[in-house]
């Protein structure tokens, strides 16, 4: 694909995946107006803090993308990839953690039982919004793995080892013969 097109890629699947993470946010605020639970108010605070974590990742990204293709390319690609993975992996370590826990589910259904009526649905809603989560998660990390791999295509040495053997013959008149090998 190569590195000019493989950071768009990624800086779209980032963008598709903070959506997603900023619809669940909203989504999680505007819960019934009954008295608010403690487990929504951590899901509301994972969401956001998860989604801190994706904006940084965009912000670096949108610089990567910014950069026209040639040498200057390789270098940012060095300079943002490490700084765009590290975002990526503490966003998906909260999203894993924090938002998509089988205890959140669990206490989600209870919720649900216990509260019935309007928390029901919108529960629901909640629920199949978390369970979604992880196809966004694995559009990022395809497109950031290939965007390392494009990195590294870029930055690899085009010539590879050469060898060069030479056979003398016991009788020093006949020329010697050379083969090169890769």
């Amino acid at each position: 694909m190569g590195l000019e097109s493989s950071r768009l890629n990624l800086l779209g699947s980032l963008r598709a995946w903070g959506e997603d993470v900023a619809a669940l946010e909203t989504m999680l605020a505007d819960h019934p107006v009954e008295n608010s639970v403690v487990l929504i108010d951590d899901l509301g605070d994972a969401a956001l803090a998860t989604r801190g974590w994706i904006e940084d990742a965009i912000a670096e990204a949108r610089q990567l993308a910014a950069v026209e293709p040639g040498p200057e390319l390789s270098e940012a690609g060095r300079q943002a990839l490490p700084k765009i993975h590290r975002s990526l992996q503490a966003a998906t370590e909260s999203c894993l953690t924090r938002l998509g826990t089988a205890n959140c589910d669990y206490e989600l259904r209870r919720l649900s039982r216990i509260r019935g009526g309007e928390w029901s649905a919108w529960i629901q809603a909640v629920r199949k919004a978390l369970a979604t989560h992880a196809r966004p998660i694995c559009a990022v990390g395809a497109a950031l793995l290939e965007c390392w791999c494009d990195l590294l295509d870029r930055t690899a040495s085009p010539m590879g080892v050469r060898q060069t053997v030479t056979i003398y013959q016991a009788n020093r008149t006949i020329e010697p013969v050379g083969a090169e090998q890769n």
